[in-house]
């Protein structure tokens, strides 16, 4: 696997923050991590979130913010950020949040983009209805347009719903651009059917790490038709388990009971207890 710990651990910090992104705290994009970090801001975070910080900070001190979208009338927001110590562009997308964004969520009809290729309804509408993919790409494309840019990794992340908007992000984005793109998801529900699967999993270009938690409900919904992509890391109580491409026939509503495991709060804690 070539994905480490201490790479899932960081994306996932980030995943936390975009949370409060523009309610409790903003990074002006003049400044980098170290220099917000050093400055008199005293953020009102929690505990969990100062943490985080301190471990993005400590991987990527020079790292800023290209952008941040908020997008009033879908309530879909994401953040682009550049770390040059690592050579790695993130296109983080937030989870579930709003009214909105659960009225997207049970939208769980599906739209045939391509052939036999169908897709969650609501999450791909929260993603093309304001031309939010469009805005995200062409903000990702000015960076990469950049020489020193250019060959740069592109990694996406996003927690919950923001992992079946990203998983869309990086299908359809793969197509659009040569660079590398690895999704690194967490808690996240099914977003396409069997091709949507084979299709996304048959991308040179793109690469899926899935991370889930045991117990975690949203992970084995929707149930009829629907597949998860990549590669699973599921992290479980004392251990963490590997799986290639389709889930095990573990993912079903016997196994994952805990909604209390689908919580940022949850993943936290067990990606900083286990590694691999």
């Amino acid at each position: 696997m070539d994905i480490t710990h201490d790479d899932v651990l960081g994306l996932f910090c980030l995943t936390m923050l975009i949370y409060d992104y523009g309610k409790k705290f903003v990074i002006d994009q003049s400044q980098t991590l170290e220099e917000f970090m050093n400055a008199d801001t005293n953020p009102d975070l929690s505990k969990d979130d100062l943490e985080a910080l301190d471990i993005i900070c400590e991987r990527t001190s020079q790292g800023r913010v290209v952008t941040f979208l908020n997008d009033k009338e879908t309530d879909l927001q994401a953040g682009i950020t550049i770390s040059e110590k690592r050579k790695a562009i993130y296109v983080i997308f937030r989870g579930s949040e709003s009214k909105l964004d659960w009225w997207y969520d049970l939208q769980v009809g599906k739209d045939d983009i391509h052939k036999d290729i169908k897709v969650h309804k609501g999450f791909y509408n929260q993603l093309f209805d304001n031309c939010a993919y469009e805005s995200l790409r062409d903000s990702l494309k000015i960076v990469l347009d950049n020489e020193e840019y250019s060959n740069y990794d592109v990694y996406v992340t996003g927690h919950s719903l923001g992992k079946s908007i990203g998983e869309l992000f990086s299908y359809f984005l793969s197509d659009e651009i040569s660079n590398k793109i690895t999704v690194v998801s967490f808690a996240g529900a099914r977003t396409g059917n069997l091709a949507f699967a084979d299709s996304f999993n048959s991308k040179k270009n793109l690469k899926h790490y899935r991370v889930s938690n045991q117990r975690d409900p949203i992970t084995c919904f929707p149930v009829i038709n629907y597949y998860h992509t990549g590669i699973n890391i599921r992290l479980c109580d004392d251990d963490v388990e590997i799986y290639d491409e389709y889930p095990s026939k573990e993912f079903n509503i016997f196994s994952c009971w805990d909604p209390r495991e689908h919580y940022c709060d949850c993943y936290f804690k067990r990606l900083k207890k286990l590694s691999w």
